[in-house]
């Protein structure tokens, strides 16, 4: 499908890698691969996977993806939106690094780590929605705290207000969340 993968036999999952293909326009990454009539689930997005696909505009990740590693959508400059399913637990260090046309990002309750100056340098970035009741791990992602909005779950503000890193934003919306009914949606998505 014009992807690249590293395929791991022994697990019998994939990896999205970069490759000589500069990818374009939408794409959407399948759930599972099949090469020499073996099928493999797709469950990371790789180091540099979609670096410097300055034409890539938006991108699907399907529920078999776990992580999303360092730097692998750095300088995608045409991303205007991208979906994180409630799959992904981690995001790598720098992984939407100077995304300058990236104007939110919703970021599910499952990740539970975001690696340092993952939102830095994306200069029209101005919301990230936190569907978790716990902060997720993080240090310094890069994002304008002044001028970004954070949104959260409101059950969850003063865990928010309190955290090291998320309690810098200038400005923190809160929003009703039925966890309940979230989890209705995300099990009738798998």
């Amino acid at each position: 499908n014009g992807i690249y993968y590293n395929l791991n036999d022994e697990t019998q999952t994939a990896e999205v890698t970069y490759g000589d293909n500069r990818y374009s326009d939408n794409i959407t990454i399948p759930e599972k691969v099949t090469y020499n009539a073996t099928e493999y689930s797709v469950t990371s997005i790789g180091y540099y996977a979609f670096r410097s696909c300055s034409s890539l505009t938006s991108i699907t990740i399907p529920n078999s993806v776990t992580s999303i590693g360092e730097e692998a959508f750095e300088s995608c400059s045409s991303l205007t939106s991208i979906t994180i399913p409630n799959s992904v637990t981690s995001i790598g260090d720098g992984a939407f690094h100077a995304c300058s046309s990236l104007t939110s990002i919703t970021i599910p309750n499952s990740v539970t780590s975001i690696g340092s100056s993952a939102f830095s340098s994306c200069s029209s970035l101005t919301s990230i929605t936190c569907l978790g009741s716990t902060p997720p791990s993080a240090s310094d992602l890069g994002a304008d705290t002044e001028n970004c909005t954070l949104i959260v779950p409101k059950v969850a503000y003063n865990s928010y207000l309190r955290h090291a890193y998320w309690g810098q934003f200038l400005n923190i919306e809160t929003i009703d969340v039925d966890y309940k009914k979230l989890t209705a949606i995300a099990n009738n998505a798998e």
